[in-house]
């Protein structure tokens, strides 16, 4: 299943921001704004990856 466009949103900004900032001029303000939507991002794509995994079925070898 492909990412929402919410959360294909916020990785684009992330990649944005990563690409065109330097280490030593990252202002965490902007940065948080990015960063606070990961765990919602992640928790969606752990369960979705779960949820994949639940679906497999075991092959006897």
């Amino acid at each position: 299943m492909p990412l929402s466009k919410s959360h294909e949103q916020v990785a684009s900004e992330i990649l944005y921001f990563y690409r065109h900032s330097y280490s030593f001029l990252i202002d965490w303000e902007e940065l948080k704004k990015l960063v606070v939507p990961l765990e919602q991002l992640w928790q969606t794509v752990k369960g979705e990856f779960n949820g994949f995994v639940e679906t497999l079925t075991p092959t006897n070898e």
